[in-house]
C-alpha cells in the first residue's frame, strides 16, 4: 500500500482556511429556466484544513468537479450538491466553490430584425464552514449610457459610452430566474447593445439613448428597484461608465438588504 503523507499529523497548529485548485475548466451544460446554456467553466474549489492535518487529497475535489459537471446536464440547485459532496468526500468542515462562465443570449435587432448575439457572464460562490452557508450570484452584461447633463447643457447631442453592469443576488439565488433578471437589467440601459447593428438599428439605437438620459446613478436605483421585484433578498449593483468624454471611468455601487425595498417607487 503506498503511503499516504496527507494524512500525517501535523504539530504547528495552525489551520488553512483555504487549500484546493483554481482556473480548473470543464464544459458546463446548465438549464436556466426553459433553455439549456452550454459553457466552458473556471473553476475553483477549496476546502478548508484543520490545524491537525498535513495535507488535503486534492484529488478527491478535481473527481467530485468531474463527477458533478463533465457530460451533465445542471440547474442552479444542482451546484449546492457539489458544495456538500466536496465536503463529505474531503472530510472538511469548510469548502468554498467557485464557478465563472459566459452565457450567450439571441437578440433580434429593434429595426432591421437581424439575429444578434450578446454575452452575460455568471459568477457563482459557494461557501459552508460549520454548517453556515454563504451563496451569491452575480450577472454581468453590457449597455449603453447617455448622459443627462450633457443633454441638458449642450447645444447639439450629448456623450454616451459603453456601461458594464453588476447585479449580484446573496442568499439562495437558486430561486431567482436569471432570465427576469437579465431582462430587467437590459431595460433599465438607456439603450441596449448589439453585435450586428444596421443602418436603421444605430438611429434607433442612438435616438432611444437619448430621449431615455440616464446618470450612473439613476441606473444604480433603476437596477435595485427592477431587481427586487423578483428577488426579495440582499442585493447588490455595481456599474463601470467606460467613458468617452473623460480619461478615468465611473463606477458606482448600491445594495438593498431585503428588507429596506420601497416598492411603491418607480423607476426612472
Amino acid at each position: 500500500m503506498l503511503k499516504d503523507l496527507q494524512n500525517e499529523q501535523d504539530n504547528r497548529n495552525i489551520f488553512i482556511s483555504n487549500i484546493g485548485i483554481c482556473d480548473y475548466k470543464l464544459p458546463i451544460s446548465i438549464k436556466i429556466g426553459n433553455k439549456v446554456y452550454n459553457s466552458i467553466c473556471n473553476i475553483s474549489s477549496n476546502v478548508a484544513l484543520d490545524k491537525t492535518n498535513r495535507g488535503a487529497h486534492l484529488s478527491r475535489i478535481v473527481e467530485v468537479l468531474n463527477d458533478y459537471l463533465y457530460g451533465k446536464e445542471i440547474t442552479l440547485d444542482d451546484i449546492n450538491k457539489i458544495t456538500e459532496e466536496t465536503k463529505k468526500r474531503s472530510v472538511t468542515l469548510g469548502v468554498d466553490l467557485s464557478m465563472d462562465f459566459d452565457i450567450i443570449l439571441e437578440r433580434i435587432t429593434p429595426v432591421s430584425n437581424k439575429k444578434s448575439y450578446t454575452t452575460a457572464n455568471i459568477k457563482i460562490n459557494n461557501t459552508e464552514i460549520d454548517n453556515v452557508i454563504e451563496k451569491n450570484l452575480s450577472i454581468s452584461l453590457y449597455g449603453t449610457m447617455l448622459c443627462p447633463c450633457s443633454k441638458e447643457i449642450s447645444k447639439y447631442g450629448a456623450h454616451n459610452q459603453k456601461c458594464k453592469a453588476t447585479i449580484s443576488l446573496y442568499g439562495n439565488y437558486e430561486s431567482a430566474d436569471l432570465n427576469d433578471i437579465i431582462h430587467i437589467m437590459e431595460s433599465s440601459f438607456s439603450s441596449n447593445v448589439y453585435s450586428t447593428v444596421k443602418r436603421e438599428d444605430e438611429k434607433y439605437i442612438t435616438e432611444k439613448a437619448y430621449e431615455n438620459a440616464l446618470f450612473s446613478e439613476d441606473l444604480i436605483r433603476n437596477l435595485l428597484l427592477g431587481v427586487s421585484e423578483v428577488y426579495n433578498d440582499k442585493i447588490v449593483a455595481e456599474i463601470i461608465n467606460y467613458e468617452s468624454i473623460h480619461e478615468h471611468n465611473v463606477y458606482a455601487r448600491g445594495i438593498l438588504d431585503g428588507k429596506s425595498v420601497v416598492r411603491s417607487k418607480k423607476r426612472v
